[in-house]
């Protein structure tokens, strides 16, 4: 999101306490509306290019239901995109993407029990038609992406959640 204006939400805001690189890093509280977004941007369409989707997370509360921790996913008006994040029992760290802008479909995914105040690099990358998620550097699941092109919609990129109409959902409590 380098170059790209960004508004925080509801109790986002940068903590000097917790932080990965420089001085400081988000602190989100887990509560729906509190996030940080940034207008589309053509810079954000995958397509069917090779990708790289990544961030710093530590938690400050064990998840137990989904959680969104970077996306750019609208529930309102088809603009389902991309998503990393935990499933709805928040044991599996995955990617999810949308072929159409209203489907939601899960590619690769493996299993995450994040321990609380412990740092982790996640990511989701695209290389040809092999998707992955890692942990630490470390692949925990693959999906064959073969012929898969991800919908360019208009959904604004939210580090920590997802848009969901005027208000944003599934946010993490914790640090990005």
């Amino acid at each position: 999101v380098v170059g790209h204006t960004l508004t925080f939400r509801g109790a986002a805001e940068l903590d000097t306490a917790q932080f990965r690189f420089g001085t400081s890093s988000l602190l989100l509280d887990g509560v729906d509306g509190t996030t940080v977004s940034t207008d589309d941007h053509p810079s954000f369409t995958l397509g069917a290019s090779d990708f790289t989707v990544e961030c710093w997370i530590q938690h400050n509360v064990a998840p137990t239901t989904q959680q969104m921790y970077v996306s750019k996913y609208n529930n309102v008006g088809s603009q389902h995109e991309w998503w990393l994040g935990t499933n709805v029992t928040a044991t599996e760290l995955y990617f999810a993407y949308s072929t159409t802008g209203a489907d939601s479909i899960v590619g690769p995914s493996g299993p995450w029990n994040p321990v609380i105040g412990q740092w982790y690099h996640i990511a989701a990358t695209r290389r040809g038609d092999l998707m992955q998620v890692y942990v630490d550097g470390e692949s925990i699941g693959t999906y064959d992406a073969t012929g898969v092109t991800i919908y360019d919609g208009t959904a604004k990129v939210c580090i920590g959640g997802r848009e969901a109409d005027s208000t944003y959902k599934l946010v993490p409590n914790g640090w990005i």
